[in-house]
Order: structure tokens, then C-alpha cells, then sequence
């Protein structure tokens, strides 16, 4: 998460509930501590976030009903990654 205003930190700010829909969460915790966020209801009393891990936007069988139940905004922070993917391609 390379981003001066990162928009799910700016959904937290405003007391929503995030849900990050992730291919690794131990990753993502690791971005979002980065930018001083965790898991959970935030310490400053508003919004909450959730990690939902092994969601691959490449697989669509990942993509289920479930990740979207109860959704009504959808932000994608989606980006490049460069070097060789766990199938042993480029990506």
C-alpha cells in the first residue's frame, strides 16, 4: 500500500467497517501496520477492520457470494506485483 491518502485508512477514518479482501493476510496485517492500522475496531474508537484471507481475484473460484454478502461499496487497491508467482511465472 504505496499511497499518500490510502482509501481504505480514509473509510476507517469515517467509522466504517473495511473489509479486506486479501490472497495473503499475514501481508496485508503487515501493510496496514505499516500504516499505524490493525485489525479490529480502530484505536481511535471508529471503523473496523477485518482481513479476509485467500481471495485471489485471478481465481475466480475465490470470488464467492460469501465475500460480497452484506457489501455495498467495493475499493479495489489492486496493483502490479513483478517477479516470479507461487506457480513459478512471471507476474
Amino acid at each position: 500500500m504505496h499511497c499518500e491518502v490510502c482509501p481504505p485508512a480514509q473509510l476507517l477514518k469515517e467509522g466504517r467497517t473495511v473489509v479486506a479482501a486479501a490472497r495473503d493476510g499475514d501481508r496485508t496485517r503487515k501493510a496496514f501496520e505499516k500504516l499505524g492500522i490493525s485489525e479490529g475496531v480502530q484505536s481511535s474508537g471508529s471503523g473496523i477492520l477485518f482481513i479476509d484471507s485467500g481471495i485471489d481475484i485471478t481465481k475466480p473460484e475465490t470470488l464467492t457470494v460469501e465475500v460480497f454478502k452484506g457489501v455495498t461499496q467495493v475499493v479495489s487497491t489492486v496493483g502490479a506485483v513483478f517477479g516470479r508467482t507461487a506457480d513459478g511465472q512471471m507476474g
